[in-house]
């Protein structure tokens, strides 16, 4: 039963490293979720609730003639399906998870299904800010680098990222207020510090069931942003088959629940007109295989598939035009996918899932590599042409430590892919998948994600270049001014070449000149002779670095032949 699920998490996380090399401790915030439907409770101290359109489970049994969605909205009613909900033989049940989870789903899911604990300890990781405990607890700090790619089991995270678009519809605001955009970003990255706090802090009162969650924030200007979502995929046999887990971040629209930096007045001012940009996924002759689907006939549009396409339940279903993307794939699954081929292997009964994040990876790489183009732009490196503004130092790290995210995540799905390919082509799921089957398809894949690691990683490479080179011209512009400087201390010293032998000239005379002093001392054209020696002797001293030559000569003299001083005088007496 679920109570008996929460029971034997709580018994896992209180087990101490004491008594077993595999502790608890990681699992103890998890479990005290859990347990909070069993907790008494005042009247005024609700559970986490649920908004009327939420939408956080959505089962689909899959056989090699059709896909099925299995009708159902409530925990009551899912409980209701008993053992039906369970894959039959020769088929397989993808059960979609969408948002923010109550612990009464968790629960029952986990119960009915036998799913490993470990996948709602991993999907809820909550790594953007460090928050402390409260009540209902928190997951602690940890990110997915820090699993190990041995420890990764049947289970992976792929990471979804959309993109908005915010047009100015002021003259005010252009992309050029590189001022403006370091506040903005700043303001937000203070308002998602926020955000992850109070969405860490397990049954928040501000979060309801479903309600989509947002792993990271970036502002990539003042024209795009975007947000990064998470889908945790694991599978294993259930029932006399298997099935697949898709846990995605998305559910309730963005405008619902927690608000965080894409709801405030800094990101939706008056002055600009927010778009989000859907996620294009490409493959060759879908233009021509594509049919026009009228609203409000979805869930009969797949009749004409050669395996009886999507046969859909009503009471959990989204209105026309308001479902996820989710859901979406899984409507069009009987098109994207080979259901026979499917039944035996899991991995590409998945891999539609697999191909839309590294498309959306894609899409997030090639606004990147515009911002770092634009910012490394030869016009803007040199100040010629029609340029008016430098690069930054701040958008090309800002950038570079955005891709280096992106980077690690690339990483997670490499790695579980690549041991795949170097296992014996089986799973726990399914021993029964040809090995050359899985194989091609795991490639093909792991060549698409190499493909989009390469490009992240030369997109960073290219960051820390331009950083570097932004290093030099400021080195050579401080060097440029510093010889610009010396070259005026050069001409005050020339003046000074003029004017400190004659103060020494009219120092060492005084006012002994027969002119003034009463006819007694020299005349006044001896002082002018004086100082006119004196100054062509210092301004030739000066122009023709003679101190140089004297340091020779002074060289010279000391290593040439002949004993002591005396020796010395002899041989120049000689040589004169």
């Amino acid at each position: 039963t679920a109570r008996d699920y929460a029971i034997r998490v709580r018994s896992h996380a209180a087990t101490t490293a004491s008594h077993s090399l595999y502790s608890g401790d990681s699992f103890r915030n998890l479990a005290d979720f859990l347990w909070q439907p069993y907790i008494q409770r005042a009247p005024q101290l609700p559970l986490t609730h649920s908004r009327p359109s939420s939408r956080f489970a959505v089962l689909y049994h899959v056989s090699s003639q059709k896909v099925v969605n299995i009708p159902f909205g409530t925990v009551r009613e899912f409980e209701a399906l008993g053992d039906s909900a369970l894959p039959g033989a020769g088929s397989f049940a993808l059960l979609l998870l969408q948002g923010y989870p109550s612990p009464e789903w968790l629960n029952t899911l986990g119960a009915r299904f036998g799913i490993d604990p470990e996948f709602f300890q991993r999907h809820l990781l909550f790594s953007s800010a460090s928050v402390k405990g409260s009540v209902g607890g928190c997951i602690r700090k940890r990110t997915a680098t820090h699993i190990l790619p041995s420890c990764h089991g049947d289970m992976v995270s792929l990471q979804i990222t959309k993109i908005a678009s915010r047009q100015s519809v002021s003259p005010r605001h252009t992309d050029l207020d590189q001022e403006g955009l370091d506040q903005l970003r700043r303001q937000t990255s203070e308002e998602m510090t926020a955000y992850m706090s109070k969405l860490a802090s397990l049954n928040s009162p501000g979060v309801a069931a479903a309600d989509s969650i947002i792993r990271e924030f970036s502002v990539h200007g003042l024209d795009y942003f975007s947000l990064e979502q998470t889908i945790s995929i694991g599978f294993h046999a259930c029932g006399q088959g298997w099935l697949g887990i898709i846990w995605h971040d998305a559910g309730s629209p963005l405008d619902q629940g927690l608000r965080g930096p894409w709801q405030t007045r800094a990101i939706r001012s008056n002055s600009f007109d927010v778009t989000y940009l859907p996620t294009p996924v490409h493959t060759p002759g879908v233009a021509l295989r594509s049919k026009r689907r009228k609203a409000g006939t979805r869930a009969h549009a797949d009749n004409d598939s050669p395996h009886g396409g999507l046969h859909a339940g009503t009471s959990n279903r989204a209105p026309p035009g308001n479902e996820t993307t989710m859901e979406r794939i899984l409507d069009d699954y009987a098109h994207l996918v080979d259901l026979d081929r499917a039944v035996n292997d899991p991995f590409y009964a998945l891999s539609p899932l697999f191909s839309f994040a590294v498309f959306s990876e894609m899409e997030i790489l090639d606004l990147i590599a515009a911002k770092v183009r634009d910012e490394l732009d030869h016009s803007r490196l040199t100040g010629d042409g029609a340029a008016t503004t430098s690069p930054t130092l701040s958008n090309l790290l800002y950038n570079q430590q955005i891709l280096q995210r992106h980077i690690r995540n690339l990483q997670s799905p490499i790695s579980y892919m690549e041991a795949l390919c170097s296992s014996d082509g089986n799973t726990s799921a399914s021993h029964a998948a040809p090995r050359s089957v899985k194989s091609d398809t795991v490639k093909a894949m792991l060549a698409d994600y190499r493909f989009a690691l390469a490009y992240a990683e030369a997109l960073a490479a290219d960051c820390v270049q331009g950083m570097s080179i932004m290093a030099h011209h400021a080195a050579i512009r401080e060097s440029q001014k510093a010889i610009a400087e010396a070259r005026g201390v050069t001409r005050l010293t020339r003046l000074a070449t003029l004017f400190v032998p004659l103060g020494l000239v009219t120092s060492v005379f005084s006012m002994n000149v027969r002119e003034i002093n009463a006819g007694d001392g020299p005349p006044l054209w001896v002082w002018a002779v004086v100082s006119l020696v004196v100054g062509a002797m210092s301004w030739v001293w000066v122009s023709h670095d003679s101190s140089a030559a004297v340091r020779r000569w002074w060289w010279r003299w000391r290593n040439s032949p002949g004993d002591g001083l005396r020796g010395r005088l002899a041989m120049t007496g000689q040589s004169l």
